[in-house]
């Protein structure tokens, strides 16, 4: 279940569909990955303290927060694939996504789309991503059954 729900190979694949969980499991992850070196960065300076910065501490800290920017960048794209895909899983085209740009009210217009069940059924964009992968011997047998 685990390699349908999160797998490595979909993070910036923009066709297909997306459950709510995978799209969750995704921001949770970009959050953390964005965060922890930057935490860890405050660690070592003693909370931004200029006086407490030795020379190893200085470049420690700047390899952190370049690290986070990195992290930062590939993941805003690997987030933008995973909302096309969960707009895909409600069989609306990735344009929605321009509605996030009105002001005050499109970031909640779209945070209540991405939180909306998808179609229960195959639509134009593939299969329903809560469904399991069959095998093609598990296919055989429920058409020949």
């Amino acid at each position: 279940m685990l390699r349908n729900l999160f797998t490595i190979r979909r993070l910036f694949d923009f066709k297909g569909r997306a459950s709510r969980r995978e799209w969750l499991l995704l921001q949770a992850a970009y959050m953390v990955g964005c965060m922890l070196p930057l935490f860890m960065a405050a660690a070592l300076t003693g909370g931004g303290d200029p006086e407490k910065l030795t020379g190893a501490s200085l470049v420690i800290t700047m390899i952190l927060s370049s690290m986070s920017g990195i992290i930062a960048f590939a993941g805003f794209v690997a987030l933008l694939a995973s909302a096309f895909r969960r707009l895909h899983d409600q069989g609306n085209s990735a344009v929605f996504l321009l509605v996030g740009l009105i002001p005050f009210i499109g970031p909640i217009i779209t945070l209540i789309m991405m939180l909306r069940p998808g179609d229960r059924c195959e639509n134009e964009y593939g299969p329903d991503p809560r469904e399991p992968i069959r095998s093609a011997d598990e296919t055989y047998e429920v058409i020949f059954s």
